[in-house]
């Protein structure tokens, strides 16, 4: 077997490996979609819709990638002195398809990073007006703010 057999062998083998990846985070981010409460406030509904868009447009990369390093690998580097103008199109192709892909990874990351934070600041803000309402209770003031908490001590004794 010569070096470009193995060469073109271990190209289609590197796109069948990153079409099924691909495929798997697909279908792991459609059962992540599905599972979703659809009673979330608009915020989460907006978060979770662009993800779902990021992640999905992620796996379209990913397959295209994929074709393009099998069709790059079968094309010949030179054609006689000069350069093949359909290789160097199909491999600039595939280097932006990359760059696009972290990008994409890296703009995922970020908004998750931002959802946390809006969650935790919301989770603040939560458990000081649940200490604030406890506070008041204790010292005998009554100071009504509503709080998701108030269902849970409606019913309880003192």
């Amino acid at each position: 077997m010569s070096q470009s057999q193995l060469g073109e062998i271990l190209g289609y083998l590197l796109g069948f490996a990153i079409v099924v990846v691909a495929a798997t985070l697909t279908v792991l981010q459609w059962i992540d979609r599905r599972r979703r409460s659809p009673d979330l406030p608009m915020w989460d509904l907006r978060h979770f819709r662009n993800q779902d868009i990021r992640r999905f447009a992620g796996s379209g990369l990913m397959v295209a990638l994929a074709a393009g390093l099998v069709y790059g690998n079968s094309l010949a580097p030179n054609l006689g002195n000069r350069i093949n103008p359909t290789f160097l199109q199909v491999w600039i192709g595939v280097g932006v398809l990359l760059i696009g892909l972290l990008s994409l990874a890296l703009i995922d990351w970020l908004a998750n990073r931002a959802y946390a934070n809006r969650l935790k600041r919301q989770l603040e803000r939560e458990r000081i007006t649940f200490i604030q309402g406890e506070l008041a209770r204790q010292a005998g003031r009554v100071i009504k703010r509503p709080s998701p908490y108030d269902q849970l001590f409606e019913d309880s004794p003192n």
